[in-house]
């Protein structure tokens, strides 16, 4: 966004909505689940073909992050509807993970695993 509107960035910064230690506490530590559970899904779903992996590991993360952030970050909170920013969230960056799965095929053959070191 800067790069595309460099001269009002002090504009778009200065009035973006200030998030509550509550919302930064649950982020971090969803951020953190999330990716813990992403490795755990990666090293499971490894195997002969090579998109499971990433992409069961895409789905656990994207699903655990919206599952536990939006919850713990906004529910109760007043004229907030939390539900359907969770699923958008989860839709979207799940997506994003099936795109990206483009340029992990195709630097597949430049990234080779070595023989011995846990690879396929």
């Amino acid at each position: 966004m800067a790069l595309i509107n460099s001269g009002d960035v002090n504009n778009w910064i200065n009035n973006a909505p200030a998030l509550s230690l509550r919302a930064l506490l649950a982020f971090g530590a969803s951020f953190l689940f999330a990716n813990f559970i992403a490795i755990i899904f990666f090293d499971a779903a490894r195997g002969p073909h090579w998109w499971t992996a990433p992409l069961a590991a895409s789905f656990a993360a994207s699903l655990v992050f919206s599952a536990v952030y939006y919850p713990a970050a906004f529910a109760g909170a007043v004229q907030l509807s939390w539900t359907d920013s969770a699923l958008v969230h989860f839709i979207v960056f799940f997506a994003e993970s099936v795109v990206l799965l483009v340029p992990y095929y195709l630097l597949r053959p430049a990234m080779r695993p070595l023989h011995g070191r846990n690879g396929y």
